[in-house]
């Protein structure tokens, strides 16, 4: 059985009219290799779940809105108050924001019997390997906090423009060239500075070093 572990967390909005299908399988190839699991807030219409012959006409407030491998499922409530669960064939989006998790697979040795090489490594070992990233991140300089409308290459969703950075500068909010409002976290990534024209700053978007325990 395949374990995964949590890669990246990004907050997706459709815009309004967006196929909620098309949506969640553009990010499945976007990421191809990681499992791809989502959760959705929002309102939705022209609902169609497997074996109904006809959309559900109206808006349907989202309950619940989930994704297991391939199959869509939704639990909602119509305007009159019908419950409309099952799993979806698709959906509009009218106001939708997609939580989307990445996972990616961990790989499990069984049966292998530990040799020397496999050893743990010793004390000093350990400490060397973390003087050493310690040393080479206070070499590196440190970029400064992108500002509304700088730029940010993302090695996913390509030069995107910054919408809104959270007081607590955790997370910001941009904006790709399609037009998707992702919500990144800096804890995830580092933003390097790589240059500055009329104005406008551009950084580069690369995975942050994961913090060392205890530190």
């Amino acid at each position: 059985m395949t374990r995964y572990r949590s890669s990246q967390r990004l907050r997706v909005e459709l815009v309004e009219g967006a196929s909620v299908r098309e949506t969640i399988r553009d990010l499945a190839h976007e990421h191809e290799g990681l499992r791809v699991q989502v959760r959705g807030t929002g309102r939705i219409d022209a609902v169609r779940l497997e074996g109904a012959s006809e959309p559900s006409v109206g808006l349907v407030e989202v309950v619940d809105l989930t994704n297991d491998g391939e199959t869509l499922r939704l639990v909602g409530r119509a305007a009159d108050g019908t419950v409309v669960a099952g799993a979806i064939v698709d959906a509009r989006a009218v106001e939708l924001v997609l939580d989307v998790e990445l996972l990616e697979p961990v790989e499990e040795a069984r049966g292998r019997i530990q040799s020397k090489q496999d050893a743990p490594p010793s004390w000093a070992a350990v400490a060397a390997a973390t003087k050493a990233r310690d040393d080479e991140e206070a070499a590196e300089p440190v970029s400064p906090t992108p500002e509304v409308g700088d730029r940010v290459e993302h090695g996913t969703f390509g030069a995107c423009t910054v919408e809104k950075i959270d007081a607590d500068e955790e997370f910001i909010m941009v904006r790709s060239a399609n037009q998707r409002l992702l919500r990144l976290s800096l804890d995830v990534l580092r933003l390097e500075l790589v240059g500055e024209a009329d104005g406008v700053r551009s950084f580069r978007a690369r995975p942050a070093r994961p913090a060392a325990k205890g530190r």
